[in-house]
């Protein structure tokens, strides 16, 4: 009996140094993940007085969260003639294109521009035989899709006022789009009660074809 729990308690003591490199792994490679092993299986909770002194000292910063989330706010309130440059947006592809060269850039609502390309690089302009023509808009279109998409934007809006007049920049938008970029964002979550309870009150509007009700005294 005495060996058999002697047994048993090395093997414990085996797991739970087993459990604890496991945490300290998974720690460094993703913090999500200890997160989720710890509350979802009752084992691991012996462990917990190890680890939780280090997830206190944790914190996720990542400003762009709240733009998946669809809750960051964008710059509404522009109509007409002040929003020609559609200024409520998260992601703007903007394209510029000179005499001897073609540019095409993303700009983000506070950091500015965040990816460029452009044919007067080096690279670029020796598998081009022409830097401003049509084909090299295209190449260019798909060069900043696929910046884009492994930078982890998928979705932006496209500033081009000659799109409708002009064959390159149909052609570098029809290469934004084949190359899986979404032009286009989602509108945003505008906040209320149902999505922020910190917002206490709840307005409805009166209808005003159902009378009021009111006591005759």
């Amino acid at each position: 009996m005495r060996r058999s729990f002697v047994v048993a308690l090395q093997i414990n003591q085996s797991i739970n140094q087993f459990i604890h490199q496991l945490y300290m792994k998974i720690l460094f490679i993703r913090p999500s993940v200890l997160l989720i092993l710890t509350f979802d299986h009752l084992f691991f909770l012996s462990v917990n007085r190890m680890v939780l002194p280090v997830l206190e000292c944790l914190t996720v910063r990542n400003p762009r969260n709240t733009e998946w989330l669809r809750v960051a706010r964008k710059a509404y309130g522009y109509e007409g003639w002040l929003n020609r440059t559609n200024n409520a947006y998260y992601y703007r592809i903007e394209l510029n294109k000179k005499n001897n060269f073609t540019s095409a850039s993303v700009r983000h609502r506070t950091d500015g521009i965040i990816l460029e390309v452009s044919t007067s690089d080096r690279l670029i302009r020796n598998r081009l035989h022409n830097p401003a023509d049509v084909s090299s808009a295209e190449n260019l279109g798909r060069l900043l899709a696929l910046r884009c998409l492994k930078a982890g934007i998928h979705f932006a809006c496209v500033h081009i006022p000659d799109l409708e007049t002009s064959e390159k920049s149909r052609a570098f938008r029809n290469a934004l789009e084949s190359s899986g970029l979404v032009l286009k964002e989602f509108e945003t979550i505008e906040p209320n009660y149902h999505v922020d309870k910190r917002y206490h009150w709840i307005y409805e509007q009166l209808d005003r074809e159902k009378p009021l009700d009111i006591d005759d005294k």
